[in-house]
C-alpha cells in the first residue's frame, strides 16, 4: 500500500506506482528513503525524472480505501525528489502515483487533467486536487491558494471575533465547502469583494438569491484566519486556524475530510493548519476528542494560542556567559550569550546565540557560531520562557543539544514544578565557571598572521597563484586559483587584486598605526565594548576620509581604466585573517560596489580598508589573540554582478544531515541573500551526489517562489554539482589535505542576470 506508521519511529517500505496511459500496468519501484522532517511532515524520497510528475495519496486507515485522498502534486526532475504534503504525519499510509507528463491523469476527476489545471494562467485556478468545475476569476475567489501572496490577495483584516479576541484584526478568508463527506469542493472567497458567504454564493456559485445554503447541511461555511504569532504543530511561528460558523455543528467524520481538502488546496502550508472549533461546537469536539487525537486534524482552543515554544537548533554546543537581550545598536562581547530579537547584518564573537527570528544553516550568524564552537538556536518564544527570561542579566550555562529531540528537565523556581524543554537548556552559572570556560576557549599565545609586503602592485587574477595568499589574501588567491580549474568562461570572474602593500602604505602614510597603538593602550577602550565601538567607528570614518599617496592614486586609476567603460566594479575584502582552514571569518569585513558615477576608485578602496576595523572583526581578532597591526587588507576587484536570478551557498560535504557522499546546498531566488536572509525567507535546500553521475535530492522548497517552482534549474544544479566536485578535489590538493576525511570547501555562487552559473568565492569549511 505505501508508507505505514503506527508509532513515531515505525516505518515500513514504500512502493511507488508508475501510472501511464489508461490500461497500462503500474510498475513498482522502491523508495530511496523515508523520514519525518523537523516540521513533522513525512519526507518520501523517490526516483524521478524531468518527464514525470508525482501525486501523493494518504489513507488514514491503511486497510480502508475509502479513507484515501490525494494530498499533493510534485513535478518530477532529474535524480530524486522528496515528496511531502501540507499536513503533519499521523497513523496511516502513503501511496505515490507517478505519471508521464505526456499522459497526465485527472486525479480529482473534474474532467480536466492535472497538468492543465497547474498550467492555467489564473493563479486561482491551480486546483489539480480540488474537483471544482467552475471557472473563478481571482477577483471573486479561488479553488486553490498556491502561495502566501495569493492568500494576502484574497484576505481582509478581520475586525471582530466576539468569542475569540485573539483572532481580531488577523488576515482572514471566508471559505465554502460543497459536498461535505463526499468529494469535497473547496472555494476560497475573495473576501475583499465578497464579505459574506451568501454574496459569494449568489454571485459565483449560482445560489438561489432567496436562500443561504450555509444554514443547511449541504455546504460547510467558515473562515481561515492567519495568526502570525501562534505556534503551529510544526513548531514554527505562523498558524492558519479555520472555524465554521455557528449555524451548524459538524461531526468529526466531515471535519477530517474537509481538513484534508483544505490542506490539499493550500500546498504552501507546512503543517500549520489547525481546526479551531467555534464555541457552540466545543461539546461535540469533547465527545469526539479521541478521534481527533489519532487523526491529522490538530485542534487548538483559545487557551492554546501562543503557549508552545518554537525551537530550531542550528549549532549544537555548550557555552557560558552573561545572558543579554540586544537592542538594534547593541553589540555583545565574547563572554555574553546574546538574545537577538532581529538577525543583525554583523555580529562580533559571542558565547552563544538565541535568535527570536528563524535562521538558515548557512547564514553568517550560524557560520560564525560553527567556527567559534558556540551554541546557536532559534527560540521564537525565548522572552516568554521563564527558564530564559528569568536569568536575563545573569551568568548562564546555555546548551543546544546534538539531538534536537533531547528532553531536558528544569525546575521552575517560582512554582517548584518540574518542566521539560526539548533541544535546549539555559541554567544559571557562576562567574568562576564562565571564566574557566572562556580561558579554555582562547589560544594561549598571541598569533601573527602571515603578511608578505614584497608584492607592490596590483595583478591580474591570472597572474596570481594559490601560494600568493600571503600577499593578496586568501579570498583573492582562491578565486585566482579557480580560474585554472578548467571551468567555462565566466564561471569564475575576471579581475585583479590589490596586495597588502597598498593597505600598509596607506596606514603608514596617514599615521593610523599610531592611532591603533593609542587605542590598544587606552584602558577605557579595553574595558568597555560601547567605548570600543565608538572609537572604531571614528577610526573607520577617518580612514574613509583620508588621502591616499600619489603613487597609489595613480595605480588605482590604472586598474580602474582596465575595466570596460560603464562597468561597476565590485571591491571585495581579502585579508590575511579570513578564509583560513581553521578560521572562516565569514561576514567580518565589508565589500563595496564602485559605480562609474562615483569617480576615482580610491573612494571604495578606502571603504574596504576601513572595514578591517569593524567591531565584529576587531572582537574576533581580540578573542583569538591576533596581532591587530599585522592584520592586513587586500582587495579583490571584478565586474559587479547585478540583477542575478538566484544566489546560494554550498558545502562540498553534508555538515547538517550527516549523509554520506552528498553536497549540501542552500539557494534563494534573486538577491535575497542566503548568508543574510530576511526573517520570512526560507531557502531552497538540496543534497547533491558527489559522484560523476548526476543525482539531486530536493529537501526543502523556497517559499519565495510559486508552488512547485524551483530556484535552481536542472542545468544550474548540474553545473553546481560538477563545480563542487572539481573545487573539492583541487583545493584538497592545494591545502595538502589528501587524507583528511573532514576537509570540505564552502562556496558562494550566483545565477547571473543572463542565466549563467558563476562561483564568486571558495573557502575551507570550518567545522
Amino acid at each position: 500500500m505505501g508508507v505505514m506508521r503506527s508509532a513515531p519511529s515505525a516505518w515500513c517500505s514504500l512502493a511507488v506506482a508508475l501510472a501511464g496511459t489508461a490500461g497500462h500496468a503500474a510498475e513498482e519501484t522502491a523508495a530511496v528513503s523515508l523520514s519525518v522532517g523537523d516540521d513533522g511532515r513525512a519526507r518520501i524520497e523517490v526516483p524521478s525524472a524531468a518527464d514525470l510528475y508525482h501525486v501523493l495519496h494518504y489513507r488514514s486507515d491503511p486497510d480502508d480505501a475509502a479513507t484515501e485522498t490525494a494530498t499533493a502534486v510534485h513535478m518530477g526532475e532529474a535524480g530524486n525528489v522528496v515528496l511531502s504534503d501540507s499536513l503533519g504525519l499521523s497513523r496511516g499510509a502513503y501511496r505515490v502515483a507517478t505519471f508521464r507528463r505526456n499522459a497526465p491523469g485527472d486525479t480529482d476527476g473534474d474532467g480536466t487533467d492535472d497538468l492543465a489545471e497547474l498550467d492555467r494562467t489564473d493563479v486561482g485556478q491551480r486546483a489539480p486536487l480540488n474537483p471544482a468545475t467552475r471557472t473563478i476569476a481571482i477577483a471573486d475567489g479561488a479553488t486553490a491558494i498556491p502561495d502566501l501572496n495569493t492568500y494576502d490577495t484574497l484576505s481582509v483584516s478581520w475586525r471582530t471575533f466576539p468569542s475569540e479576541a485573539q483572532l481580531a484584526n488577523r488576515k482572514a478568508i471566508k471559505i465554502i465547502i460543497e459536498n461535505p463527506g463526499n468529494g469535497e469542493i473547496v472555494y476560497f472567497q475573495n473576501t475583499k469583494r465578497h464579505r459574506h458567504h451568501y454574496l459569494f454564493g449568489w454571485a459565483v456559485l449560482g445560489w438561489d438569491r432567496q436562500t443561504s445554503l450555509c444554514h443547511t447541511t449541504q455546504v460547510m461555511c467558515g473562515a481561515i484566519v492567519y495568526h502570525p504569532n501562534a505556534v503551529a504543530p510544526s513548531g514554527q511561528l505562523g498558524t492558519f486556524l479555520y472555524k465554521y460558523q455557528q449555524s451548524h455543528i459538524w461531526p468529526f467524520s466531515k471535519v477530517v475530510r474537509a481538513h484534508e481538502a483544505i490542506a490539499a488546496a493550500m500546498p504552501f502550508l507546512r503543517n500549520n493548519l489547525v481546526y479551531f472549533p467555534a464555541s457552540n461546537a466545543l461539546t461535540k469536539y469533547e465527545a469526539e476528542k479521541a478521534s481527533y487525537a489519532t487523526s491529522r486534524v490538530p485542534v487548538y482552543l483559545t487557551r492554546d494560542l501562543g503557549d508552545a515554544s518554537v525551537f530550531s537548533g542550528l549549532n549544537p554546543a555548550t557555552g557560558y556567559g552573561l545572558l543579554r537581550v540586544l537592542g538594534p545598536a547593541d553589540r555583545p562581547t565574547f563572554k555574553e550569550v546574546a538574545i537577538l530579537p532581529q538577525l543583525p547584518n554583523e555580529l562580533p564573537a559571542t558565547a552563544g546565540v538565541i535568535s527570536l527570528e528563524p535562521q538558515t544553516p548557512l547564514s553568517h550568524v550560524n557560520l560564525r557560531a560553527i567556527q567559534d564552537g558556540v551554541p546557536n538556536a532559534y527560540i521564537g518564544n525565548a522572552l516568554d520562557d521563564p527558564m530564559i527570561s528569568g536569568v536575563v542579566g545573569r551568568y548562564v550555562r546555555y546548551e543546544v543539544a546534538e539531538n534536537r529531540e533531547k528532553r531536558f528537565s528544569w525546575t521552575n523556581p517560582e512554582t517548584g514544578d518540574v518542566e521539560e524543554r526539548v533541544g535546549y537548556l539555559v541554567t544559571e552559572a557562576t562567574a568562576a565557571e564562565v571564566a574557566t570556560h572562556h580561558a579554555a576557549r582562547r589560544p594561549e599565545k598571541a598569533q601573527t598572521p602571515p603578511r608578505d609586503l614584497t608584492e607592490t602592485t596590483y595583478k591580474d587574477l591570472d597572474n596570481i597563484a594559490f601560494a600568493d595568499s600571503d600577499a593578496f589574501g586568501v579570498k583573492a588567491a582562491n578565486v585566482a586559483a579557480m580560474r585554472d580549474f578548467g571551468f567555462a568562461a565566466g564561471t569564475v570572474p575576471d579581475g585583479y587584486a590589490l596586495p597588502f602593500y597598498f593597505y600598509d602604505e596607506f596606514m603608514k602614510h596617514n599615521g593610523f598605526y599610531d592611532d591603533v597603538d593609542a587605542l590598544l593602550a587606552d584602558t577605557g577602550f579595553q574595558g568597555s565594548i560601547a567605548t570600543r565601538e565608538a572609537a572604531l567607528t571614528k577610526l573607520r570614518r577617518r580612514i574613509r576620509d583620508a588621502a591616499v599617496p600619489a603613487w597609489m592614486k595613480t595605480k588605482l586609476a590604472e586598474v580602474q581604466a582596465l575595466f570596460p567603460d560603464g562597468t561597476s566594479i565590485r571591491c571585495r575584502s581579502s585579508t590575511n585573517n579570513e578564509d583560513l582552514p581553521n578560521f572562516s571569518g565569514a561576514g567580518l569585513y565589508d565589500s563595496y560596489t564602485h559605480h562609474p558615477t562615483e569617480g576615482h576608485l580610491s573612494k571604495s578602496i578606502k571603504q574596504v580598508f576601513a572595514s578591517l576595523w569593524n567591531l565584529r572583526a576587531f572582537e574576533e581578532r581580540e578573542f583569538h589573540r591576533v596581532d591587530h597591526k599585522v592584520a592586513a587588507m587586500g582587495v579583490l576587484l571584478h565586474p559587479n554582478y547585478s540583477g542575478e536570478k538566484a544566489n546560494g551557498v554550498a558545502v562540498s560535504d553534508d555538515p547538517f544531515y550527516g549523509s554520506e557522499d552528498r553536497f549540501y546546498v542552500n539557494a534563494q531566488v534573486g538577491e535575497n541573500l542566503v548568508t543574510n536572509p530576511s526573517a520570512s525567507a526560507v531557502p531552497e535546500e538540496l543534497l547533491l551526489g558527489t559522484g560523476e553521475k548526476f543525482t539531486t535530492t530536493l529537501v526543502q522548497r523556497s517559499n519565495l517562489v510559486a508552488d512547485d517552482a524551483r530556484v535552481l534549474s536542472v542545468t544550474h544544479i548540474a553545473s553546481l554539482q560538477a563545480a563542487l566536485r572539481t573545487i573539492h578535489s583541487r583545493f584538497r590538493t592545494l591545502y595538502k589535505k589528501p587524507d583528511d576525511a573532514e576537509f570540505a570547501m564552502e562556496i558562494e555562487f550566483k545565477i547571473t542576470a543572463t542565466g549563467k552559473f558563476a562561483v564568486k568565492q571558495a573557502r575551507p569549511w570550518v567545522y
